[in-house]
């Protein structure tokens, strides 16, 4: 296709439509206007009216030409036929698909991008015969692709009439070239259609089913149709709650559709894959064994939204799930990231290559399933350890608390000049490991309301850590006679010290591996945070606590020496900093 030309005809196109029709109608005015001018060359000039052209029903539904009646096509016909002499019929074909491809009213219903479309043929493994289904069909990318496998029959369903019309006209034009293709698009809304007495789809029966679904939407916002199937789905799954992520809604309406031997694949937003809110009908649907492959895309791979996706497979009887952080894969382009062939099949193999993580193994962790966050035993298990080493999960032999919430008029408060035998501890306070710098004193009793020392006031051996960015800053209590109130921008860990040692943890979080883990459990886009629930699932190797003892000490000869040398270099670059001012005389 060139570009820059098919640019030039549709803008020509629009301006030519911009006179007869509104602006709801303008794009798919330019659709009509492109696939007539198409008809008309196939027809080598034989019908010069578009009611010839539209609405001979050799290829198009009813519901199209009627449309096109209502828009008057007549009189501006006219002005269309300098195109005819400009641009040829590929040209005219090209128009229709790119329109397709770049109307977005809606950044929610953008398009499929052809190499997503392309992948999602692969993982659905689309063969001869098989019923395909399209919910949130949109322009009719992802059919397109689906309408080549051979005695197939596709099923397209949209709620917006536009892209149900423009998918229609995409197809029609496809279906030019092949033999006897069984597939049409639905106006209508996927969860009233499924009803028993709408009689459009037969209970039970096998599917490969794709969804470019409308993410990041309260289910209870999609319609009445919507909410009874929640209530579906909910005794299914046995789930108590009936509020959760639009997401999951959707995934669940796809097992439904694929039947007992079908296949599925949905985007999802990346946030659904990991977020507390959706995690019981995330867990029910992953220990029912629906989950079978996620794969995380870059940034920018869904154009018009900057939400974060990812593909998710469903089939039935996984035992397993498979993880494919495929977020630096594809060209950038200014707007959007491009998977091209090569692209593609190094997602397939990257797919087939993948370590299976049982279903168990994903349950400590909230059954987050996003790849790029996924933190199991085998990443410890694969490095060169003891095989006496066990490896524990934080959560199993620690405990995670969050300081106490302090306000700066409460600070102004409580402020006192005098020492008070309490001292307030802030993020500036950990430096390089070490709790230093100067502490405020604190008088708790000036303040109009109860703080519960004993869960705010970190104790000896205590592990505190900042809460957002990276890298987490970490250090010790060690002091225990005065008490520390702590900010509400740290977090404290309490290790079971019958397990594990506070200072072999905090040497292990600060490890560049441990780091790493960390970084996985960072939640927000602006101010990222350490999540929790991520965090105590972080797994960390435990030798037995001789052999942490051991350790510890060894590492302590090294940190001395270390601060040693740091004492050294900080005399050396006083005294430098002394000889300047003498011999300058300043």
């Amino acid at each position: 296709m060139d570009e820059a030309k098919i640019r030039k005809l549709t803008r020509g196109l629009r301006d030519v439509a911009q006179k007869f029709v509104t602006k709801d109608a303008l794009d798919v005015s330019v659709v009509y206007m492109a696939y007539m001018l198409h008809r008309n060359s196939i027809e080598n000039g034989r019908y010069l009216t578009p009611y010839d052209l539209l609405c001979s029903r050799e290829n198009l539904p009813d519901d199209v030409a009627v449309y096109v009646k209502g828009l008057e096509f007549a009189d501006y016909w006219p002005e269309l036929a300098p195109f005819i002499i400009q641009y040829s019929n590929q040209d005219f074909v090209d128009a229709v698909d790119y329109m397709s491809a770049n109307i977005v009213n809606n950044p929610m219903e953008a398009g499929t991008p052809n190499g997503i479309c392309q992948l999602t043929v692969s993982l659905l493994e689309l063969k001869r015969g098989d019923h395909i289904l399209d919910v949130g069909s949109g322009g009719g990318n992802f059919l397109m692709h689906a309408i080549e496998t051979p005695k197939s029959e596709c099923i397209g369903i949209d709620t917006n009439p536009f892209a149900v019309m423009i998918s229609q006209l995409r197809l029609a034009i496809k279906k030019e070239t092949l033999t006897n293709p069984a597939v049409s698009v639905i106006r209508g809304d996927i969860f009233d259609k499924i009803r028993p007495e709408s009689g459009l789809f037969e209970i039970g029966l096998s599917r490969k089913v794709f969804s470019n679904y409308p993410f990041v939407a309260r289910a209870k916002a999609l319609g009445a149709a919507a909410t009874n199937f929640i209530e579906t789905l909910g005794q299914k799954l046995n789930l108590r709650k009936k509020v959760y992520s639009s997401d999951w809604l959707f995934n669940g309406l796809l097992c439904d559709l694929m039947g007992n031997k079908g296949r599925a694949v949905a985007i999802m937003s990346a946030g659904s894959t990991w977020k507390e809110n959706d995690e019981e009908v995330r867990g029910a649907v992953v220990a029912s064994g629906l989950v079978e492959c996620v794969i995380e895309l870059p940034a920018g791979a869904i154009p018009g939204t900057a939400v974060n996706t990812c593909l998710i497979v469903f089939s039935h009887g996984n035992k397993t799930v498979r993880f494919v952080n495929a977020n630096q894969i594809g060209t950038k382009s200014r707007t959007s990231v491009i998977f091209n062939d090569y692209d593609v099949q190094q997602i397939l193999e990257m797919c087939k290559s993948a370590t299976p993580i049982s279903k168990e193994d994903l349950a400590p962790c909230g059954y987050c399933i996003l790849p790029s966050r996924i933190t199991t035993n085998n990443e410890l298990s694969s490095k060169k350890m003891r095989s006496d080493t066990k490896i524990k999960v934080l959560g199993d032999f620690c405990k995670l608390s969050r300081g106490a919430i302090f306000s700066s008029a409460d600070f102004e408060i409580t402020e006192s000049n005098e020492e008070t035998g309490m001292r307030y501890l802030k993020p500036a306070n950990i430096i390089e490991g070490e709790i230093v710098g100067e502490m405020a004193n604190i008088d708790l009793s000036k303040l109009n309301r109860k703080v519960n020392e004993n869960l705010y006031c970190a104790k000896e051996q205590t592990l505190v850590m900042t809460k957002y960015g990276s890298p987490t800053r970490i250090a010790i209590v060690r002091d225990s006679k005065q008490k520390l109130l702590v900010n509400s921008n740290l977090y404290m860990l309490n290790v079971d010290q019958a397990i594990a040692l506070p200072d072999y943890v905090k040497l292990f979080l600060e490890s560049s591996h441990g780091q790493s883990l960390i970084k996985k459990t960072l939640v927000g886009s602006v101010m990222q945070s350490i999540d929790q629930k991520l965090f105590m699932s972080i797994p960390v190797p435990l030798p037995s606590l001789n052999e942490q003892k051991s350790f510890v000490k060894k590492y302590m000869v090294i940190k001395a020496q270390l601060d040693k040398y740091k004492a050294m270099a900080e005399e050396i670059r006083t005294k430098a900093n002394q000889l300047v001012d003498e011999e300058m005389g300043v």
